[in-house]
């Protein structure tokens, strides 16, 4: 790897509960070489799936650590837009979170690494970057 890569909540999620899949090294690669990144949406998705206050703490010190990626300025038109055009081709389930996820890794060029199968959806009306190595059934 050699350039930043949003880490969707999925492929985080995924991390820390088997960390010795292919997706937790991974990120594990991309966290040492200082690839990994996060957006506003997937930094709150972790922390609101802590237990305690010092699991909370702990993860919020280290999302503090990464690259904090942000979306463009016409994030909701763009993504209304997008919505539109996969409930146009029947894809009724992607949610604004996977919507505001997808434009900030449009808006920054980078790529996302992620599990959750809505953004394969989403890439057929709006091109992503993805990962494609993981997904459902993956090693």
């Amino acid at each position: 790897m050699d350039s930043v890569v949003l880490v969707d909540t999925s492929a985080w999620v995924e991390g820390f509960r088997s960390p010795s899949s292919p997706v937790s090294n991974l990120v594990d690669e991309l966290l040492s070489q200082d690839l990994a990144a996060i957006c506003g949406v997937v930094q709150a998705e972790l922390l609101q799936g802590t237990r305690t206050l010092s699991e909370f703490s702990e993860l919020n010190d280290l999302l503090k650590a990464l690259p904090f990626l942000t979306p463009g300025n016409a994030l909701w038109s763009r993504i209304g837009e997008v919505g539109f055009r996969l409930r146009r081709k029947g894809f009724s389930g992607v949610g604004i979170p996977d919507l505001i996820i997808a434009a900030t890794a449009r808006d920054n060029a980078v790529r996302l690494l992620t599990l959750d199968t809505h953004f394969q959806q989403l890439s057929q009306v709006w091109p992503l970057r993805l990962i494609e190595s993981f997904g459902p059934g993956h090693p």
